[in-house]
């Protein structure tokens, strides 16, 4: 009798993995800031009472698409949940900032340097946070 002679399916490597990972968590990270600012607009839009802390809604929507960034990272990642989230975090900043130089005519405010730090808090905090709930082998 023969053998049947079976493909291995190729395996990525760990750092294709890792790579792979981390930006699919940025991607989806990016998506969620997203939809959270679309709503936020949407219902600020159609709140009777204006109000000129928009800013305040958009770090809010990226501080929560941030810790989206920082679970999935963890999740996908071999790195511990902390450096998972701070690696993760960077693609996200790259991201926003090309989306605020767009929309702000190429200025950075002073916000902007908090925004990224809590980019990078909150994906830290996203990447522990999905650490402390893996299945242990």
């Amino acid at each position: 009798m023969h053998k049947k002679i079976t493909k291995r399916k190729k395996e990525m490597s760990v750092s294709t993995k890792n790579i792979m990972g981390i930006l699919l968590a940025s991607c989806v990270g990016f998506i969620a800031i997203i939809i959270l600012t679309l709503v936020a607009s949407l219902i600020l839009s159609k709140s009777s009472a204006l109000t000129n802390s928009t800013t305040i809604y958009f770090i809010g929507s990226v501080s929560i698409g941030s810790l989206v960034t920082g679970f999935i990272a963890s999740k996908k990642c071999e790195f511990k949940g902390l450096i998972s989230g701070v690696i993760a975090s960077l693609p996200l900043i790259f991201f926003v900032t090309i989306i605020m130089l767009i929309f702000s005519y190429g200025r950075l405010t002073p916000e902007t340097a908090i925004l990224f730090v809590g980019i990078i808090i909150f994906s830290a905090i996203g990447g522990i946070i999905s650490a402390n709930t893996k299945r242990r082998k």
